[in-house]
C-alpha cells in the first residue's frame, strides 16, 4: 500500500541531491538538470548497523618478559647508586648484560616488555656514563691539585 507522496518502490519522496520526486531543478537551457543522476539503489552499501565490532588480529594481552621490570628497577637503581655514592657503574654492567639477554629472549618468543628492557639498558649506560665522567672530572682535579 502506498501513501500520497510516498514512492511506489517505498524510496523517500526526495533526498538532498533531488527535489521532490518528478521535479526537476536547473535551467532548460543549459542542458543540464539537477537532480539527475546515475546513482542507483543497488549502488549503495548495505547497513551493517552500528556496534559491530572487528577481530583485532593481536591478542589484547602479549604476555611481558618475566625479567622486564627487574631490569627497568635495576636501570633506576644504576642511576641513584650513581648519584649517591658512585658506584652504581657495577649495577649498569650487571643491568646491560641482563637486559641484552632479555632482548633476544623476548624477539624469539614475541613477547611483551622490550619497552622497559630498552629503559633499563639506557638508564645502565647513563650510570655508566656518569660515573665515569665523574671519575674522569675527578682525576683532572687531582691533577690540578698536583701541579700547585
Amino acid at each position: 500500500m502506498t501513501y500520497p507522496g510516498q514512492h511506489p518502490q517505498g524510496l523517500p519522496p526526495y533526498s538532498p541531491h533531488q527535489g521532490p520526486v518528478g521535479h526537476q531543478q536547473g535551467h532548460p537551457s543549459s542542458g543540464h538538470v539537477q537532480g539527475q543522476s546515475s546513482f542507483t539503489m543497488q549502488d549503495q552499501v548495505p547497513y551493517r548497523g552500528y556496534g559491530t565490532a572487528s577481530v583485532p588480529s593481536q591478542p589484547l594481552h602479549v604476555p611481558e618478559h618475566p625479567q622486564a621490570g627487574a631490569i627497568l628497577g635495576l636501570g633506576i637503581g644504576a642511576i641513584i647508586l650513581t648519584s649517591l655514592t658512585g658506584l652504581g657503574f657495577i649495577l649498569g654492567i650487571v643491568t646491560i648484560i641482563m637486559g641484552s639477554k632479555a632482548r633476544k629472549e623476548i624477539e624469539a618468543a614475541d613477547l611483551g616488555g622490550s619497552g622497559k628492557v630498552t629503559a633499563g639498558i639506557v638508564m645502565s649506560w647513563i650510570s655508566i656514563g656518569l660515573t665515569t665522567l665523574a671519575l674522569a672530572l675527578f682525576g683532572m682535579f687531582l691533577a690540578l691539585l698536583m701541579l700547585l
